[in-house]
């Protein structure tokens, strides 16, 4: 039950009892100070309470970042030609855990983080592949494109160990020419149950 809740219940039986009973100056003084004390038990009850509700919201509201321990590619031979990734494990434990991400700021598709993901990506190729995940289900998958490869990605989300990640952020990308409206179909980056989870945990930007 919220604060307010107990203190209507509790505080008008009190104020009555005060108010009716012909009570000296000295222990009215006294009543006062424990009911003061009373007070305050019953706001450090309700920020307790707080805590745990966002707590709770945390806990229902993860977002997190896996790498593939293994995946399979197809090319659409017919434009846009677009790569779509099949048969996709991922690994047990998270690249980024929902702890790890401070914030998104989703007009750049940036993630800041808490930990430093570069040294543990600063070799990645196209044959690496990683998901998104919202309370362990896989939003969207994408590979590891370094800006020096020649080649372009198109169709699935993309991320640059070198250029686009930092020791406090990782930014994920997605090609896109001609307005594509396939392609823009398939760009995961901002679907809504990223964003809600994240403006649920007060992360959304």
């Amino acid at each position: 039950m919220a604060v307010a809740g107990w203190l209507a219940i509790l505080l008008p039986p009190l104020i009555f009892t005060i108010g009716a009973c012909n009570v000296p100056p000295a222990p009215l003084v006294m009543l006062k100070k424990v009911m003061m004390k009373y007070l305050g038990l019953l706001l450090m009850l309700g920020m307790v309470c707080a805590g745990c509700n966002k707590n709770y919201d945390l806990s229902k509201n993860k977002v997190e970042i896996y790498l593939l321990e293994s995946f399979s590619t197809a090319l659409n031979p017919a434009s846009p030609y677009a790569l779509s990734i099949t048969d996709a494990r991922l690994e047990k434990k998270p690249l980024v855990a929902n702890d790890d991400i401070e914030y998104y700021e989703q007009a750049h598709y940036l993630f800041k983080l808490r930990k430093n993901i570069k040294p543990l990506i600063k070799d990645f190729s196209r044959d690496r592949g990683f998901a998104v995940t919202v309370n362990n289900e896989t939003v969207y998958y994408g590979v590891f494109h370094p800006a020096f490869l020649s080649s372009l990605t198109f169709g699935v989300a993309t991320i640059d160990p070198f250029a686009l990640t930092t020791e406090s952020s990782v930014t994920v990308q997605y090609l896109n020419y001609d307005n594509n409206v396939q392609l823009a179909q398939l760009d995961k980056r901002n679907d809504p149950r990223i964003l809600d989870a994240l403006s649920a945990t007060g992360r959304l930007r």
